[in-house]
């Protein structure tokens, strides 16, 4: 069974790929993004809602959604990007455009201020010191991809498409479709 989920999703991503790449300008396709106010979130969107308590710092009233991208784009602090974090899960329905958009951005942007967190790549590569306790991340939140994939992990619950390190270009693009298509079918 878990095999057949497994090629239908990459079988679905494959297809998916073939076909967008009529329209690769992905932010002009999410400009006319499906999900409406009132949609019914799935049931681990709302379980991630219920359970959301694990790496959060609050953000100044006046972020917007360009601070925000700009924060996951080029800031190195944790805490600041803790912040683009929250304010893109509380402000989802501007947010999801662009994080899928840069979804595929494998800029690295670098991490500090991290203290007792652990991100296995990053700790093989000793950018991050090992305490030998800590909060533990998957994504690999360097570069913009891994935040953006940890952000859309983070606020809808599903456990899919990891961005860990190394990861190809034509990865990133499948992982995109994949996150794309779960989202058209909200």
């Amino acid at each position: 069974m878990k095999f057949k989920c497994v090629l239908f999703i990459f079988f679905g991503a494959m297809w998916l790929k073939v076909n967008a790449q009529e329209t690769r300008n992905i932010k002009a396709l999410l400009d006319s993004f499906p999900i409406a106010q009132n949609f019914s979130k799935p049931a681990n969107w709302k379980e991630a809602d219920k359970d959301r308590t694990f790496y959060y710092s609050n953000y100044p009233n006046s972020m917007n959604l360009k601070d925000a991208i700009k924060i996951i784009k080029e800031e190195k602090n944790f805490d600041k990007f803790l912040q683009a974090k929250k304010w893109c899960i509380d402000h989802y329905l501007q947010a999801i455009p662009d994080l899928l958009n840069l979804i595929t951005d494998t800029t690295k942007v670098g991490l500090e201020n991290t203290f007792d967190l652990i991100i296995p790549y990053r700790m093989q590569t000793k950018e991050l010191t090992d305490y030998g306790h800590g909060g533990f991340i998957f994504e690999d939140i360097f570069i913009v991809a891994g935040r953006c994939s940890y952000i859309l992990h983070e606020l809808t619950g599903e456990k899919f498409a990891l961005i860990t390190m190394p990861t190809s270009k034509e990865h990133l693009d499948i992982y995109q479709e994949i996150w794309l298509n779960w989202f058209w079918q909200l």
